[in-house]
């Protein structure tokens, strides 16, 4: 029996001296409290020095909502955590954010400052939404009590009446807003409220503002007249955008004095203006002076109508002009440097450019930038003291029909005229010179051009001081669609 029972004993002598098996654990058997401080890691890394770091809004990986959409216990673990629930994004499409979810996120934000978007999906931008308005006016009343603490407000919807109205819905004190951001995609004219209900003492002070979007129907209703809205003086603001209001009636389209009247009666004006698919008239009885120094640095004029454009243009209010699709026969130009976009072929480049003193020129999509203009560029008369846009020296085409032949002889003619005035030997020379009858070419940039031979590629390099030639223009890399559950975790049982 010993001699049986020895094998018995040596195996469990062996068995006793083997690791002891565990069952195996997941992530969910951490602590809490561990898991908060990885948490708190995921959360530091998408902070910078001064506070959230910039970020796409509908990006499915964005924090906090990435995370807490894994499982209801990991949500339950980050509410205890107010800073993670300082950013929100609350959705209104056809997928919209659940109101009880959107009361949980400023409950979990505690008083802590507050930065909050009202969105759709960009893969859910249906322009026939019938309850995308009654799906903002549901956020609104949650959000707006939270006023004394936001930092930023940027609602961004399909249609212009879906928006609130800033006159009737926001009041009262908002000491921490630095961006307000009311945009849509289009005007659907429809006012966003009837003026004979308004209460006219209106007060909503933001002396913190930095930027403000607005549209045009609230700009209206706030900026001008007897509803100015006085507290912006107390702003000094970087940035005012006014856009999307083309009305039927033009007695009720934006007057360009009042524009310039808002802006003059800020304390410290913006440095820019981005005025965009308005129209826009000039009160020709109206008095005022628009020689008054802006402050503004550049100004964007987009999609624009109405007899005030050539007015804008042609004072010269900024130093940095970029014009997209306006009006051919509206377009003069004031500014040292000019950005034109999608320009319409009947537009008159020539005629627009030829007494044009600035230095930096962007044209893209414009069909009339043409051999025939670069033709007309080279040309300085019969004496060669006739060039036209005599100050340019960067040259940035994309997408226009131009050939190397045509853009060799207007750098070359250019170059040779300059040096007859004050001899230079090299290009990059020439930055710091001031020539009366022309100046050379020594930046060219050309993006979707034609064939480029070598030999011509290096004449190009010897003769400026930058040079950059692609034959094929490359579009914006596609929007990354957004899973309808990243937001959140929904538990429906």
């Amino acid at each position: 029996m010993l001699l049986h029972d020895r094998p018995t004993t040596i195996a469990r002598d062996a068995c006793s001296s083997a690791p002891p098996r565990h069952p195996k654990k997941n992530i969910n058997a951490l602590p809490n409290e561990l898991l908060l401080i990885i948490f708190n890691i995921v959360y530091q890394l998408h902070r910078n020095a001064i506070g959230w770091s910039t970020a796409d809004m509908l990006c499915p990986a964005l924090f906090p909502f990435s995370v807490a959409s894994v499982c209801r216990s990991w949500q339950d673990i980050m509410s205890m955590a107010p800073v993670f629930w300082t950013r929100l994004v609350i959705l209104v499409d056809s997928q919209p954010t659940p109101l009880s979810l959107v009361k949980s996120y400023l409950e979990w934000s505690r008083d802590l400052p507050l930065h909050i978007f009202v969105t759709r999906r960009r893969t859910d931008q249906d322009e026939d939404d019938p309850h995308e308005k009654a799906r903002v006016e549901a956020v609104m009343p949650l959000v707006l009590p939270h006023l004394h603490r936001l930092t930023g407000l940027c609602i961004n919807v399909m249609r212009r009446s879906s928006l609130p109205s800033l006159r009737e819905e926001f009041s009262g004190d908002a000491p921490n807003l630095k961006i307000l951001k009311l945009s849509c995609e289009f005007d659907d004219d429809v006012d966003i409220f009837d003026f004979e209900d308004v209460d006219w003492e209106w007060y909503f002070s933001a002396p913190m503002l930095k930027r403000i979007t607005l549209d045009g129907c609230n700009f209206r209703d706030v900026c001008t007249g007897d509803s100015r809205w006085h507290n912006l003086n107390q702003c000094v603001l970087e940035e005012l955008v006014i856009s999307h209001y083309t009305p039927a009636a033009l007695d009720k389209a934006l007057c360009l004095n009042d524009i310039f009247e808002t802006i003059d009666s800020i304390t410290q004006s913006p440095t820019s203006l981005v005025l965009k698919d308005l129209i826009i008239q000039l009160d020709e009885h109206a008095v005022i002076d628009f020689d008054f120094d802006t402050g503004l640095e550049s100004m964007t004029l987009e999609s624009l109508q109405g007899n005030a454009i050539g007015r804008i243009l042609a004072a010269g209010f900024a130093p940095d002009v970029t014009i997209t699709r306006c009006p051919p026969d509206c377009i003069r130009l004031g500014s040292t440097t000019c950005s034109l976009q999608d320009i319409s072929a009947e537009c008159d480049l020539q005629g627009t450019l030829r007494y044009w003193e600035g230095t930096y020129l962007e044209v893209d999509k414009c069909p009339s930038f043409d051999d025939k203009l670069l033709v007309a560029m080279a040309d300085g008369g019969p004496h060669n003291q006739e060039f036209m846009c005599r100050a340019l020296t960067y040259l940035c085409i994309t997408n226009c029909s131009v050939s190397p032949a045509a853009l060799k002889d207007m750098v070359e003619m250019r170059r040779d005229a300059s040096k007859k005035e004050i001899q230079w030997e090299d290009i990059s020379d020439t930055d710091a010179m001031t020539f009366l009858t022309v100046a050379p070419i020594h930046t060219l940039y050309v993006d979707g051009g034609g064939l480029l031979s070598q030999e011509d590629r290096r004449w190009f390099k010897n003769n400026l001081s930058s040079f950059f030639w692609s034959t094929t223009f490359e579009e914006d890399p596609p929007d990354i669609a957004l899973d309808p559950n990243t937001y959140c975790y929904r538990d429906d049982t």
